[in-house]
Order: C-alpha cells, then structure tokens, then sequence
C-alpha cells in the first residue's frame, strides 16, 4: 500500500511540473495609442514602458488597440504611497474616476475600446514623482511608469 500511495505522489508531481513548460503561456505586450507623453520600451519584450512629463503636468490619453487590445484594462495604479488595484472596485461605471489624488486623477473613459485619461498636477514637491499603470493582467500585461521632475 506505500509503494502505491509513493508511486501516486511521485506520479502526481511529475505530471504538475511537466505542465509548468507551456510554450504558449509567453508575456504579450498590450499597444496603445498615447497621446500628451512620448513613451519608450525599456524591456525586451517591449511590454515595460517609460515616460517623461513636463514638472507643469499635463493630460495623458491611453486607448488600447491592437491583438490584445481587450486586455488593456486599468490593473494597477500606484503614486508614492498611494495605491490602487482592481480588486478595490469591481463594478465600474464608465466613465469613472478611480483615483483622485493630489498628484493627480485616472478616470476610465471608456471599454470599447479601453481609454484611460490621467491628468497630472504640476509638481511643486521638490523631488521626482513616479507614477505606475499596469494595464491588463496575466500573460497579456504593459507597465507605464511616468515620471515627472519638480518644478
């Protein structure tokens, strides 16, 4: 009866770590059309993206396209100590504002197709602002990190 119960679990670990090599579960950028910020690809597989804004602030317009451009959903926020993720909200009204903080305000325009708005405050803090979105989730994912100087 131990040799049979070993043999299962033996049986049972090699067929879970086989199923880990999926070649098809690879990350994928999500595009969008950017308009108020220039962004560049700092990944190798392009799905990590920086921009910088001018220390006065400005509108920024993310609308998705593209293959996975149903992916290109609003994920994450996140701004010094301020964080939001999705699981904080389920049930979004478009359009909504789901962050509104001093540094600035995300809304959601719209789903079809995705289109987030940021609009971001001059910044008289003395020192660099970061400010992440994560669109998407899964294998199908882009960071945005924005950076503003001080003014």
């Amino acid at each position: 009866m131990r040799t049979l119960l070993k043999f299962l679990c033996i049986f049972a670990l090699v067929v879970g770590l086989s199923s880990c090599g999926n070649e098809d579960e690879e990350f994928e950028n999500i595009d969008f059309k950017v308009t108020g910020i220039e962004l560049h690809d700092v990944s190798v597989n392009n799905h990590t993206h920086v921009g910088t804004l001018l220390a006065e602030g400005g509108t920024i317009t993310f609308e998705a396209k593209g293959k996975n451009k149903d992916s290109g959903f609003v994920s994450e926020v996140s701004c010094g100590s301020y964080r939001w993720d999705r699981s904080q909200q389920q049930d979004i009204q478009y359009p909504q504002t789901i962050c509104n903080e001093d540094w600035g305000q995300v809304t959601i325009t719209s789903v079809l197709p995705h289109t987030t708005k940021v609009v971001i405050t001059p910044n008289g803090t003395g020192s660099t602002r970061e400010i992440r979105v994560i669109f998407g989730g899964a294998y199908k994912t882009s960071i945005v990190y924005i950076r503003q100087p001080s003014i």
